[in-house]
């Protein structure tokens, strides 16, 4: 069993350790300072409230000693030696460092058009969908409020005047909408949405280009410009950020290994390095 010994400060007139005359608390051969205690305890603190907070303050740590000394007694030497997990980890976050800065000021961050339609044309059979996905607009409003020809009307056309209409329209009802001539979206998120119930979303896909639903609340209406099923290949558009990730990715990978590779050689002519 491990020998603790809890003593009160000198300031409230007993006596100290006969180990150590400036200590708080014991736990083995471990000293708490009354010294290191009275820094925890902020200055104009009330002297029942210093008192309180210095309690805690060594209750706190005799305890944790008391599991640290319990834990290095009872545990095989060669789970306590963290001399070399530190030496390790100190290593990994020096080269991690080192690297996270030179990426910083040597990476080359500017990725073209042209850079992202090349990868993306060498590496089509990479770009597989897993999913269906679609170009869409949608709007979903509450009919007692809103002019639904009017919104079926606008939603369907391709003029980029009755879209700003459409658009103000919407803000003006408070209408939910969703208007991006660009962005793919999956299926099922769109269906996160609108409440389509469909057992085969390709064949959904295939025969419908405007739909309507209806609930006990809205109308949703959806227009389907475009769609790709899973196991085509991903329209370029879909995948741009994607595309443009892996390309610096890439570059990174680059650049370290012409780093490593050019302060090994450097190494190896100033003679730094000897293999024996």
């Amino acid at each position: 069993m491990l020998a603790l010994v809890f003593f009160v400060f000198p300031f409230q007139g007993c006596e100290t350790s006969e180990f150590n005359k400036d200590a708080a608390a014991r736990v083995g051969d471990k000293f708490l300072l009354t010294s290191e205690v009275k820094q925890m305890i902020p200055k104009g603190t009330k002297s029942n409230d210093s008192l309180q907070i210095a309690r805690n303050y060594i209750n706190a740590w005799v305890r944790k000693q008391t599991i640290i000394q319990h834990a290095e007694k009872n545990l095989p030497e060669d789970l306590t030696n963290f001399e070399k997990k530190m030496e390790d980890y100190r290593n990994s976050l020096l080269v991690y460092t080192y690297e996270k800065e030179l990426v910083k000021q040597q990476l080359d961050t500017v990725v073209t058009d042209i850079d992202i339609q090349d990868y993306y044309e060498n590496n089509l059979n990479n770009f597989e969908l897993k999913e269906n996905i679609l170009l869409s607009d949608f709007v979903i409003f509450n009919p007692e409020i809103a002019d639904k020809q009017l919104i079926t009307q606008l939603l369907q056309s391709d003029s980029l005047s009755d879209r700003q209409q459409l658009e103000e329209y919407c803000k003006e009802i408070e209408a939910d909408y969703f208007l991006d001539e660009e962005e793919w979206v999956f299926f099922n998120d769109l269906i996160k949405y609108i409440p389509i119930k469909t057992f085969n979303q390709e064949n959904f896909l295939q025969n419908n280009d405007f739909v309507e639903v209806n609930d006990s609340l809205n109308v949703y209406l959806l227009r389907i410009k475009d769609f790709k099923i899973k196991e085509s290949i991903s329209p370029l558009d879909f995948e741009k950020e994607n595309i443009r990730m892996i390309i610096l990715n890439q570059r990174k990978t680059q650049l370290l290994e012409r780093m490593e590779s050019a302060l090994f050689q450097e190494a190896l002519k100033s003679n730094k390095i000897e293999i024996y």
